[in-house]
């Protein structure tokens, strides 16, 4: 990600591609920092446009369930990108509107850190999602 941004001269065009198991291990890094380990093994899937996060989830002792998060991203007239939670599920189960919420702003916090991590900026001007990688095009600044 340093390497891709820092080459090119601010105002040029720089496009990341993040592959699956990138993703996979920025949020066992993240994870790996819990004081309580009740998220983990996290797992994300890039596929026709949407990006599908599922991690197992610690309901009680030795009682885990996989979570599973579908993801749309979009790029705002700002140049600031977003991801917008479509759904969630614990098991088979949907989960509430309130949960929904919660795992929303942990997405959005990991995007902008992920983002944020190479220290140059860029305006977003595209996300495009397709089988297994995620392309993310802008401007450098």
């Amino acid at each position: 990600l340093q390497a891709t941004l820092t080459s090119q001269q601010p105002g040029g065009e720089v496009t990341i591609t993040i592959e699956e198991g990138q993703l996979s291990s920025y949020l066992a890094a993240q994870l790996a920092g819990q004081t309580e380990q009740v998220i983990s093994n996290p797992r994300v899937r890039l596929t026709n446009g949407r990006m599908e996060v599922t991690v197992t989830f610690q309901v009680s002792d030795g009682v885990s369930l996989d979570a599973t998060g579908v993801v749309v991203p979009s790029v705002g007239s700002d140049g600031q990108p977003s991801l917008k939670v479509e759904s969630v599920t614990l098991g088979s189960l949907p989960v509430p509107d309130t949960l929904i919420g919660q795992f929303q702003e942990m997405i959005d916090m990991l995007l902008t850190n992920y983002l944020g991590s190479s220290g140059t900026s860029i305006t977003i001007t595209k996300i495009e999602i397709t089988e297994g990688k995620m392309m993310v095009s802008g401007i450098r600044k």
